[in-house]
């Protein structure tokens, strides 16, 4: 089925990026990983662990480079805002939730990762009244939206070790807040977000005015369609005990035999319990 950006609030571009290109920008990202190279708080209580890059300047270079793809997809005229890679891990969910107002227009695109079986996709779902889609992306396949309007979210990741996203977002240049939040409210692309240089203001003052937080609008913690499966709480995967951490925290090391393979991963990490 064909999605209208205008009419439906997205669309779906199946094989936007040739194969080799994805595959080059996972295995950087990939590199950075093995480096040490990213950010693990993510957003404060939205997907706690889950590795993050803010405005590489790799993709802050396809933000430019996709620029004018995504105004003719749109029919917008837009600003570059800002570029976000999140390598997801096991058990790992993305909240229903919209978007930012730097999100105004955004794009979601699989990288691939390493799951289970040759043949598991993790879906994407979008808001589509009365119902939603549910979308299988492979590596390269993008959805252009509406991202300050269109709720938006992910199923457990049970069947995957890994799960590599890029987004590159945009602001209608029409927007009240469109002078404010060009890129992002930095001075330019490919520099990083620097605490106390007066940009976070900005963008909270136009996240309060659209009457939501600066992170995400989060509407519940549950999809339309979720099995059984997808809504287990992760008491369900690791062992009962009343005195291990935060569930959605140690969950990024994956099943574990028993507490005392838990206390030692958390240990090598760098925490106690």
């Amino acid at each position: 089925m064909t999605y209208d950006f205008d009419k439906d609030g997205f669309m779906i571009v199946d094989g936007f990026l040739p194969r080799a290109m994805v595959d080059t920008i996972s295995r950087y990202f990939q590199m950075k990983k093995r480096m040490g190279d990213f950010n693990s708080s993510g957003s404060p209580g939205f997907i706690p662990g889950a590795q993050t890059w803010y405005g590489d300047c790799l993709t802050e270079a396809l933000l430019i480079t996709m620029h004018p793809a995504i105004e003719e997809f749109t029919n917008k005229k837009l600003y570059p805002a800002y570029s976000f890679c999140r390598n997801y891990l096991r058990y790992q969910k993305l909240p229903v939730h919209t978007d930012r107002p730097s999100c105004e227009v955004s794009l979601t695109m699989c990288l691939g990762g390493t799951y289970d079986s040759d043949d598991f996709v993790w879906p994407i779902c979008i808001e589509h009244p009365p119902e939603h889609v549910k979308h299988f992306q492979k590596p390269g396949d993008m959805i252009v939206y509406k991202g300050t309007e269109m709720k938006h979210w992910r199923p457990r990741l049970l069947h995957g070790e890994n799960h590599l996203q890029m987004h590159l977002h945009y602001v209608d240049v029409e927007s009240s807040w469109a002078e404010d939040l060009k890129f992002d409210a930095r001075t330019s692309l490919g520099i990083p977000e620097v605490a106390g240089d007066g940009h976070e203001e900005v963008k909270l003052k136009w996240a309060e005015f659209m009457g939501w937080g600066y992170n995400a609008g989060i509407v519940n913690d549950k999809g339309t369609d979720w099995t059984d499966e997808d809504t287990k709480s992760l008491d369900d995967y690791i062992p009962d005990n009343p005195g291990l951490p935060d569930l959605e925290m140690v969950a990024r090391f994956g099943p574990a035999d028993d507490v005392e393979e838990y206390r030692t991963k958390l240990q090598n990490y760098g925490s106690t319990i």
